[in-house]
């Protein structure tokens, strides 16, 4: 296994799973019916797209901004785990 460089590791989860009986019931309702996606906060979003596309990771499309507050910029790249479902990269720029 590959040693992971902190600059460029995911430093913690966004948002957080949950557990479901229903499998399919659930991926409907929480994907289709509340749009929601799974993203994991890194610092260095361009570092992380880097070495995990060299993995074998692929994303939908590079990082981009989709907001901008006064003191920092939210980055975005989604890409699909083994399974097809959407994840997605975050980092706030400053």
């Amino acid at each position: 296994m590959t040693a992971m460089d902190p600059r460029t590791s995911i430093t913690r989860i966004g948002q957080l799973g949950i557990n479901a009986h229903d499998l399919p019931r659930a991926v409907r309702f929480y994907q289709e019916a509340l749009g929601l996606r799974l993203q994991f906060q890194v610092p260095k979003i361009q570092g992380a797209w880097a070495a995990m596309t060299g993995r074998g990771v692929r994303f939908e499309a590079p990082p981009h901004q989709v907001h901008k507050v006064q003191d920092h910029e939210l980055w975005l790249a989604f890409f699909r785990d083994s399974e097809g479902n959407l994840l997605a990269l975050m980092s706030e720029v400053r």
